[in-house]
């Protein structure tokens, strides 16, 4: 009894472990995104003026679906769609005007051609005029390189 009980226990252990440097496997993947949008055309439509790493997604334009809500603790639901309007992702954003330096969070979810699997949580500020950046985290949760939606 007393070497099944130490069996199970060092089973245990092994399991832990193989969880922990999955759920570790799958954080590495995680990658650093910072863009810059332009926000001229405002409401409802800013557009991707600077993109890294992802540069196909300058000229993504990220429409406002309800423009007025924006500015509130709910938010507004977005949608990004690449220039060649072949790939998109939904989303959603909120910004606060009344905190300084004025900030918000915008975060994506799926998506469809190049976006295919994107998601991202990007905190986004204001940078003066109609820019602000977004700087955060993205990962595919499948293999980016067979999208081609060139």
């Amino acid at each position: 009894m007393r070497g099944l009980k130490r069996f199970l226990a060092t089973a245990g252990v092994v399991a832990a472990m193989t969880v922990i440097t999955g759920t570790a496997s799958l954080a590495s993947d995680s990658h650093r995104l910072s863009m810059v949008k332009n926000c001229a055309a405002w409401p409802p439509t800013c557009v991707v003026t600077a993109s890294t790493p992802l540069g196909f997604m300058v000229g993504s334009v990220i429409t406002y679906l309800t423009p007025a809500t924006l500015g509130t603790p709910a938010g507004t639901d977005v949608r990004i769609d690449t220039a060649n309007g072949k790939s998109s992702a939904p989303g959603h954003c909120r910004f606060d005007w009344t905190v300084t330096p004025p900030a918000g969070l915008c975060t994506f979810t799926s998506g469809s051609g190049k976006l295919s699997g994107f998601a991202a949580r990007l905190s986004v500020a204001y940078l003066g005029g109609p820019d602000f950046s977004l700087i955060g985290t993205y990962t595919f949760d499948r293999d980016n390189d067979d999208q081609n939606d060139d």
